[in-house]
């Protein structure tokens, strides 16, 4: 008997396995959209624009850039901070509406916590 139970808890798992692989291969099954929240025609939103461009080729779905500029970042950001977390809205920022509008602006909720690194795009060191 504890064979035959192995045996089904085996074969289960392995099916809820299968179940997963296939759910993860339909990403994305909509529009993607990669939020702004500068205005447009800046550095952040031509390096947006390049991997909305590479983003689609790979993913063969569209990808958007939606620019939400305004209040020094915090417009877009708290935009995507509401939106469903289902990886169909992405921020696309410098580091200054996750560090130091934070700090600066009270009445946001924004918290780095809120926000999943998916991708770093740039890093920069100063060191000497």
């Amino acid at each position: 008997m504890s064979q035959l139970l192995r045996f089904v808890s085996i074969a289960v798992l392995g099916l809820l396995g299968l179940a997963v692989q296939a759910t993860a291969e339909t990403y994305p099954e909509r529009v993607v959209r990669i939020v702004n929240p500068y205005p447009p025609g800046g550095s952040v939103d031509v390096m947006a624009r390049i991997l909305a461009q590479k983003l689609a080729d790979n993913l063969g779905q569209q990808v958007i850039v939606e620019n939400r500029s305004g209040g020094g970042g915090n417009t877009g950001s708290d935009f995507v901070a509401k939106a469903e977390p289902d990886g169909y809205t992405l921020l696309f920022t410098a580091p200054g509406p996750l560090t130091v509008n934070q700090r600066s602006a009270a009445r946001l909720r924004l918290r780095q916590r809120t926000f999943v690194l998916a991708a770093s795009a740039k890093r920069l060191s100063f060191t000497g």
